[in-house]
């Protein structure tokens, strides 16, 4: 099964707080059948979560693959967000590198 809609990086947003709970979260996803995730912390919402495909998500999400690794997590996790219909969606999505689905058009 494929999650297509999860907040597993850590401190992005109001999802997983820490590696430790992110961790936990992609065990119980195992679990329960999970065997691909796409990340997708909320993204552009200007002042609230300002989170695009920029060095510090890299390196959140490089993390992430390193603990699904670590700790023998039978999950594949893909890049992703949770974008919003905001007014100033048109220009985002021509200027700024945005989330989505696994770098495809959706």
């Amino acid at each position: 099964m494929i999650d297509i809609h999860a907040h597993i990086l850590p401190g992005l947003d109001d999802g997983a707080r820490d590696i430790r709970e992110t961790i936990e979260m992609l065990s119980m996803a195992a679990k329960s059948g999970i065997t691909d995730i796409i990340a997708t912390p909320h993204c552009n919402l200007q002042g609230v979560y300002d989170n695009y495909y920029n060095h510090r998500y890299k390196e959140i999400f490089r993390e992430v693959e390193e603990a699904i690794e670590k700790h023998e997590i039978p999950i594949r996790i893909y890049t992703g967000g949770e974008i919003f219909a905001t007014v100033d969606l048109p220009y985002l999505m021509k200027s700024i590198n945005m989330l989505t689905l696994n770098g495809s058009r959706y």
